[in-house]
């Protein structure tokens, strides 16, 4: 996020017309300027009123101000007065004021000027009063004759008559343009057409009245039995239609608006393609105005810097515009994550269940009621989500793409779908920045290891993981593809740094059942699967394997490099991760490593023994492991932190809905490092019976899962 100074708080746009001709962008100056001379050249010796129609954001009022300047331009210019009801809406004294400010508009000096303004101000106190005690005075020339009867001494059509004569001697024509007319209640609306029609209809004077005809004539079909559409038929004598913005300035309007808020936030990375699609099909039908992108704009500027670094931005403007266009199907969108997130390929369809997405996605839609909402919200929706994409259209994804989509920070990846409505990360996630932290310090493998040792020490609330473990998740998708080969070897040298403590760690959860040990293998066959020939990913891995501090993570790529052969077998050699010589190669290196730490007695402070011991035992002879293992467990001490060190996982062990615990995984493989297990057992029960000062709570639960594991389990006396 950038600093409130650095400019993008400025790209707010205020809802606020135009005064200018030179302000113009949507090609309006000729039609005012039209409009303007036509009005003067109209006979109005009994008055005339012109309606300018436009939709709501269409942009009357800047026409109306473009028409008023140049209305101050012509050799005749004419009175003009502005008169905006809303501003007095909710006020009894609408025509008051009204007249007053007519009143205000004869600013010339002289006997007859005099005379109309005190008519004007007379005539209003009068109007005003005796509406007062006529509520709801009917429509129509009828409301003259209730106001006189209601005041005889003060007879309004009197004064009026006055004030019309004064205006005709006058030889001055006055223009009253008044706006906003679609904002008004029905009632404050019907005042207004009373005003022009029966209290001000005065000879010489010009209304120019902008509204939408839509909600003027719905409003006046509340209170007039003849229907509004035919009454202001008999009010408005002229008509015109405010012509439609020019669609390409509106559209460089919201590109130049869009790219200043880019610009003053961060550089964002667009695929050219994918954005022309989503801008044509789906967001621009919704910026069909200035008002419409001004709102949209001004949205973006409150919320996109405050996720900046953490989105998709195409799918962030698609999510924006749910929410300010349709923002019941914002809000349910929001509450069926678990039927929009993630995609449909063949492999999926029967976990997917695709009927009862295609309910969800259904009831989705249904909570429009306009057709062409509908289908507008549609294609927004379909471009977001893959699955309402399947709904609707039946398109599947291949595999892979979920990782993709993780990495480009899509909406439809589970991991950032809560991003796009927080409007923040989740505490205990990794962000996009903390990530790019990562791939920046793996030019510097030490300090990248550092950064881990760090991570994995803040555990992330609800999963049971460290955040350790979600950083290695993250790293995962930019593998190979976000990283040059020198990098990427840098990178997991780092990992191979810390890759012990890794391992220790207890990173599994019910729905992921392995450990980091396997993700850290899954990063080296993605980083070795993107070399082109076998000596070169020979090449790769050897560093690996020879060199990195840990053992147990070489020997566990070692062998998971074995698993992968096994299921290579039937391919050509150069198609496969690694050809058998290559394997062979590997396996002698890191056997060479296990003896010589088996030698110096490092091997005991090794995590992932059994799988250490296993291999020594595949690649080299069980007799090696044997001898190794009686020398550790000669004495009661070494006994036990043998047994401890069996501690493991498995997917058995994992409870349904929560984070695993450790549990000894000893049978006939295990069994084979003990020359006498009998006499393993005898020694492990008389540890449990005496309970020296040193055994430990983990001894003592290793040592009861060992004994069940090779036997009936501990004596009852020992329990």
């Amino acid at each position: 996020m950038t600093a409130a100074g650095s400019g993008y708080g400025q790209l707010v746009l205020a809802d606020a017309p135009i005064t200018k001709p030179e302000q113009d962008l949507l090609g309006r100056d000729d039609f005012a300027r039209a409009l303007a001379e036509a009005m003067v050249a109209m006979p109005a010796d009994d008055g005339l009123v012109v309606g300018l129609c436009g939709t709501w954001g269409s942009g009357k009022t800047s026409a109306l101000n473009l028409v008023r300047y140049y209305l101050g331009q012509l050799d005749e210019t004419p009175r003009v007065l502005v008169f905006n009801p809303w501003w007095f809406s909710e006020s009894d004294d609408l025509l008051l004021r009204f007249l007053t400010q007519f009143a205000s508009a004869v600013d010339r000096q002289g006997v007859r000027a005099s005379q109309l303004r005190e008519a004007l101000r007379k005539y209003g106190g009068v109007v005003a009063s005796a509406a007062k005690l006529v509520p709801g005075g009917q429509l129509g020339g009828e409301l003259m004759q209730q106001l006189a009867r209601a005041l005889p001494d003060d007879n309004a059509a009197e004064l009026r008559e006055r004030i019309s004569d004064l205006l005709r001697k006058s030889g001055e024509r006055f223009v009253v343009i008044v706006d906003d007319i679609d904002r008004l209640c029905a009632s404050e609306v019907r005042q207004v057409f009373q005003l022009v029609k029966a209290v001000a209809d005065f000879p010489n004077t010009i209304y120019l009245m902008a509204f939408d005809p839509e909600v003027v004539v719905g409003a006046l079909d509340e209170i007039h039995a003849a229907g509004g559409k035919g009454y202001v038929d008999k009010i408005v004598q002229v008509e015109f239609q405010l012509p439609p913005p020019d669609r390409e300035q509106v559209r460089m309007i919201f590109t130049e608006r869009l790219n200043g808020l880019l610009r003053a936030t961060v550089d964002v990375d667009v695929d050219e393609h994918r954005w022309a699609g989503f801008y044509l099909d789906c967001l621009d039908p919704l910026l069909g105005t200035v008002r419409d992108v001004k709102r949209y704009v001004n949205a973006l500027a409150m919320t996109w810097p405050l996720v900046a670094t953490e989105v998709d931005l195409i799918d962030f403007l698609g999510v924006e515009a749910i929410r300010l266009r349709w923002p019941q199907v914002y809000r349910s969108v929001l509450a069926q994550k678990e039927a929009l997130v993630g995609g449909v390929s063949d492999s999926s369809l029967s976990l997917r269940r695709p009927e009862r997405d295609a309910e969800t996605h259904g009831g989705v839609l249904e909570l429009l009621d306009d057709e062409e909402d509908r289908g507008r919200c549609r294609e927004v929706l379909c471009s977001l989500f893959p699955r309402f994409a399947y709904t609707f259209d039946g398109i599947r994804q291949g595999t892979g793409w979920e990782g993709r989509w993780r990495r480009e920070r899509r909406v439809c990846s589970a991991d950032h779908f809560d991003v796009y409505f927080r409007l923040a990360v989740a505490p205990d996630a990794v962000s996009e920045t903390e990530l790019r932290e990562l791939l920046t310090l793996a030019a510097d493998p030490r300090a990248l290891a550092d950064r881990f040792r760090r991570l994995a020490e803040e555990r992330a609330r609800g999963r049971g993981v460290s955040r350790a473990r979600i950083a290695l998740d993250r790293l995962l998708d930019h593998i190979p593809d976000g990283l040059y080969p020198r990098d990427l070897a840098r990178l997991l040298t780092g990992l191979y740094i810390v890759a012990d403590e890794l391992i220790e760690l207890n990173d599994r959860e019910s729905f992921v059942p392995f450990g980091n040990d396997t993700v850290i293998n899954w990063a080296v066959q993605r980083a070795v699967s993107a070399l082109e020939d076998q000596p070169a990913k020979l090449g790769f891995l050897i560093p690996l394997v020879d060199s990195s501090p840990s053992l147990s993570a070489a020997v566990l790529l070692v062998g998971y490099l074995e698993h992968g052969a096994e299921k290579q077998a039937e391919m050509p050699e150069a198609e496969r991760i690694l050809d058998e010589a290559g394997l062979s190669a590997l396996r002698e290196r890191a056997l060479q490593r296990i003896r010589a730490a088996g030698l110096c007695g490092s091997l005991r402070e090794r995590p992932a023994l059994a799988h250490v011991l296993a291999a020594w035992a595949r690649w080299g002879n069980v007799e090696e492991a044997q001898r190794f293992v009686s020398r550790w467990v000669a004495d009661e001490r070494g006994l036990a932190d043998f047994i401890a060190s069996s501690l493991g996982y498995s997917l058995g062990e994992l409870p349904a809905g929560g984070t695993a615990e450790p549990g000894v995984r000893i049978g006939v493989e295990w069994a084979r490092y003990f020359p006498n297990m009998a006499e393993a057992r005898a020694r492990a029960e008389a540890l449990l019976s005496a309970l020296p000062e040193w055994l430990t709570p983990l001894h003592c639960s290793a040592i009861r899962q060992f004994l069940t594991a090779t036997g009936t389990g501990p004596s009852e006396e020992n329990d």
